[in-house]
């Protein structure tokens, strides 16, 4: 959510340029968490569009009838959202319906509410897959700028609480510190063992 339409419309224009210049059928498949390989899909209709109205602008990625979806829902709401209108083409660990107690194997995802936790997981994985991307788009404006709002001192239950100085010298000196040890830790792990 964001605070006023302004602060939303000045990313999502970015983001919308994004779907429409940089996604193509391998990111689409991808985010529905199929294989990225467009030639295992020869019957598949893979589609992207974007639709403006007077609610704001729809982004929509589709394989068949299953999708994932962006939109600024009511100016100040960035929502991303998938649908599975097919869930033949999920698949679900469990036993045959005729063999309760039997082993477990990949099934067909069913469209009743019996699967529904896996259709709930596979929703929220293809949803952190597209905001991964997302999460990639440049952004022009300057990280002091982007921490400001962030950084300031807030009031919490009617008591103030200090600011995170992430932007300052005290704060550059801490993310340096703890970016050096991460490197350190990774080349360490990247030695061979003596």
């Amino acid at each position: 959510m964001f605070r006023t339409p302004q602060d939303l419309s000045g990313l999502y224009s970015g983001l919308v340029r994004h779907v429409v210049t940089h996604v193509g059928c391998q990111n689409v498949l991808h985010y529905l968490g199929r294989s990225r390989r467009v030639t295992q899909y020869p019957l598949a209709e893979v589609t992207t569009s974007v639709l403006t109205r007077h609610e704001g602008t729809r982004c929509k990625h589709a394989i068949n009838a299953n999708s994932i979806k962006m939109y600024d829902k009511q100016e100040t709401v960035l929502r991303i959202e998938t649908t599975v209108n097919n869930t033949r083409e999920m698949k679900v660990l469990r036993p045959k319906e005729s063999e309760p107690d039997g082993p477990l194997k990949w099934q067909k995802l069913r469209k009743g509410v019996a699967d529904l936790h896996r259709r709930a997981e596979l929703c929220q994985a293809s949803n952190e897959r597209y905001l991964k991307d997302l999460a990639s788009v440049d952004h022009s404006e300057p990280l002091g700028q982007s921490l400001a709002e962030p950084c300031r001192p807030t009031t919490r239950n009617g008591r103030r609480v200090r600011a995170r100085y992430v932007h300052t010298d005290k704060g550059r000196l801490i993310i340096t510190a703890i970016l050096v040890a991460q490197n350190f830790s990774t080349k360490r792990l990247a030695e061979p063992a003596a």
